[in-house]
């Protein structure tokens, strides 16, 4: 028996010696860095840090840990310094590898912003999640998106909804087509201090509206024929506003989209949709903070033919996409990009309202961001204070609370939250592997001097 696992132990060793496995995983991980600093934290963690190399690196630095251990324990050959340092990192390397590893263990990463005087204990996690909700019985129903660096086929059969494909790092193309009843427009927006100009194309694509915002309390509205006929007259007798006032009072239309900010796109130019949606003035361009909005071209009968396809550079300005189509029309595929909420009627003529987001994840402990001053943020976490600067990171309750950006114009903070649940194992092999290191040392030390 032992001879058997000595050939065994021999022939892993062999390849998988400890010492070249420990300069392969520190290789990897700053592999890993230069990934994150060029992709993005999402490539990382996907492709590099949670990849399936990463965990056979582990598991491989574990297994000829393991090996050399017994090999020694049979040959009587170990000693305590030796025994606790291969304690401890085999300890350390099998807990590293079951926290990336997707399950009840796995890290928690998360991030948050907040505005001066906001304070929350909800977070986003860094995976998708899809909700539907029935407005009229409020049941929500839920289906969890992992990130993926490749194009996954769902065909699950969503409520109202089938869900087609999950379509990472996606790029846009379209052109205009024939569409009875649709509206497209292009703005273009100036920025007064870079002298920057964008354009923008809008189109409505067989919902209500595309809305476009260009600051944070400022929204342009493009809405469909139909729609529009009904803004322009707004009221119960108006035939356009029936599907519309099905799904709100009047009142709650108008509290709702009537407010100081937004502005409507019609062919003439823009119109203001405050003072309880009078629709007065129709203006040829807008000028919101320090962006100058102009109308360029606006098609009737006209919509994108839109559509999304996987490209494989991984560049940041991509974007996840969800294809799905709706019972009540198959014909035609649609698409949701996070952060997006769509409206779905059914067969049975019940509305709906589907997003696409991060997942929650609750704290047990709130964060409330009192104030910002030049270049700092003074953050309340569990009842204690903590003024930050960018960078900085602080711990309360096992979590790892670090401040990642301020934006001293929108006056908001963003926040990461880290939490590693097998941290207190991980701290105990350690210590283990410390202590063989010192018993180790103090061995080698003495035998020098006695030698001498």
């Amino acid at each position: 028996m032992s001879q058997a696992i000595k050939k065994v132990s021999s022939s892993i060793r062999s390849i998988f010696k400890p010492l070249s496995l420990f300069i392969v995983v520190i290789s990897y991980l700053l592999i890993g860095q230069a990934v994150e600093y060029l992709y993005g934290p999402k490539v990382s963690q996907s492709l590099v840090l949670s990849g399936p190399f990463y965990l056979f690196l582990l598991t491989a630095v574990s297994l000829s840990l393991l090996l050399n251990l017994i090999r020694k324990l049979i040959r009587k050959e170990f000693s305590w310094p030796s025994l606790l340092v291969h304690i401890g990192l085999i300890g350390l390397f099998t807990v590293s590898s079951i926290s990336n590893i997707e399950g009840p263990y796995k890290n928690i990463q998360a991030s948050l912003k907040l505005k001066t005087g906001e304070s929350t204990n909800e977070a986003k996690l860094e995976k998708f999640e899809i909700s539907i909700l029935n407005r009229n019985t409020k049941e929500k129903v839920f289906v969890d998106i992992n990130y993926s660096l490749r194009p996954q086929g769902l065909n699950l059969d969503f409520g109202p909804t089938y869900l087609l494909t999950y379509l990472p790092f996606s790029q846009r193309t379209y052109n205009l087509r024939d569409a009875q009843g649709e509206v497209s427009a292009i703005i273009e927006v100036l920025d007064k201090k870079s002298r920057e100009t964008k354009k923008h194309l809008l189109s409505t694509n067989n919902y209500d509206y595309e809305n476009f915002f260009v600051s944070n309390n400022r929204e342009i509205f493009l809405y469909n024929q139909e729609k529009l006929n009904c803004l322009l007259n707004l009221s119960n007798i108006n035939p356009s506003c029936i599907v519309m006032l099905r799904r709100r009072s009047l009142n709650d239309l108008k509290n709702d989209l009537c407010k100081e900010g937004n502005y409507l796109i019609t062919k003439s130019g823009f119109i203001s949709l405050a003072d309880s949606c009078r629709l007065n003035e129709v203006m040829d361009r807008l000028i919101i903070d320090d962006k100058i909005v102009s109308l360029v071209k606006y098609y009737t009968d006209k919509q994108l033919e839109e559509d999304y396809h996987y490209k494989r550079d991984l560049g940041l300005d991509r974007t996840d996409v969800i294809k799905y189509i709706e019972k009540q029309s198959p014909k035609h595929v649609r698409f949701i990009k996070p952060g997006q909420d769509q409206e779905i009627i059914d067969v049975a003529g019940d509305f709906h309202d589907m997003s696409f987001q991060y997942k929650s994840y609750k704290l047990p402990f709130n964060i409330n961001f009192q104030e910002l001053s030049g270049n700092k943020a003074k953050l309340v976490l569990n009842g204690k204070e903590y003024t930050l600067e960018k960078g900085d990171l602080v711990e309360t309750l096992d979590y790892y609370i670090r401040l990642n950006n301020l934006d001293s114009k929108a006056r908001e903070a963003k926040v990461s939250v880290f939490r590693d649940q097998l941290r207190s194992t991980k701290t105990t092999f350690f210590l283990i592997f410390c202590l063989g290191l010192i018993l180790f040392t103090f061995s080698f030390t003495r035998e020098r001097m006695t030698s001498k």
